[in-house]
């Protein structure tokens, strides 16, 4: 068997290492002018005839706090770009909460999702434990929103996991 297979082989860090560095490759050019991030082709680069989603931005700040907590050059920059997103185009001011995606024109699209929020707290999450500005309080104000209008205490199912809400805000 080849040893870059086989964990905690210096051969196997090695052959992991390369794979992250390849990812991290990949997806750096995920960053639109707006903040939120392209969909990116299977060559990586940017598909800029497709919606700007908060998931996909929400992922790419996800990633990149990763990258960062590993030391990737980059990485926290890339992540600051994909909270800029989250905190400006993509964020509903007037009724709180994110759009699901804005359109190549910034246009929103209509309605919230479950989903999407979901990702925030990750993405949000991720840059906190990784350093980055202003992702406590995109923690915090975004916990609070899915909690008002995505948790629902008395659907909690006999596991004790939550049942949460799948129809939009």
């Amino acid at each position: 068997m080849d040893r870059k297979y086989m964990p905690d082989t210096a051969e196997n860090r090695e052959y992991l290492k390369e794979l992250r560095e390849e990812l991290l490759d990949f997806g750096r050019s995920f960053p639109s002018p707006s903040g939120a991030s392209y969909y990116l082709g299977s060559d990586g680069k940017p598909l800029k005839d497709r919606d700007l989603e908060t998931w996909i931005t929400c992922r790419m700040a996800h990633v990149y706090s990763l990258g960062c907590l590993l030391g990737d050059p980059g990485s926290g920059e890339l992540v600051d770009f994909a909270l800029k997103g989250l905190r400006t185009v993509l964020h509903d001011d007037a009724h709180e909460g994110f759009y699901p995606a804005v359109d190549k024109d910034l246009l929103p699209k209509a309605g919230k999702q479950c989903y999407a929020h979901a990702f925030v707290i990750l993405a949000a999450a991720s840059a906190l434990a990784a350093g980055r500005p202003g992702a406590e309080e995109l923690l915090k104000d975004n916990t609070e929103v899915f909690l008002k209008y995505f948790w629902e205490e008395e659907k909690r199912s006999d596991t004790g996991y939550l049942e949460y809400r799948i129809h939009t805000m």
